[in-house]
């Protein structure tokens, strides 16, 4: 999701999808591209069931990195940093 007005991109993880091997290689691709536009990028780990959208939002609105990963909480977190492989 791509939020204009804050020039921000926000990627809902979740466990399945996220973790394959084939989804690591597309994001990192993806990751790498923003970078070289200078759009912030925020990972989310969500949960439905501690999912906060209020807190992910004001996370998204305050994005000063390249890179930020959260739970779905607003908590921070490294969940999947190591498989991300940053060439900006």
């Amino acid at each position: 999701m791509y939020l204009v007005k804050e020039n921000v991109v926000i990627e809902i993880f979740g466990g399945g999808f996220h973790n394959k091997k084939d989804a690591v290689d597309l994001f990192n691709n993806k990751i790498n591209y923003l970078s070289r536009q200078g759009i912030p990028v925020l990972i989310v780990w969500s949960d439905k069931l501690t999912y906060k959208p209020k807190s992910v939002l004001t996370i998204a609105q305050s994005l000063d990195n390249n890179l930020t990963i959260i739970n779905g909480d607003g908590s921070a977190t490294t969940r999947g940093l190591s498989d991300i492989i940053l060439n900006y």
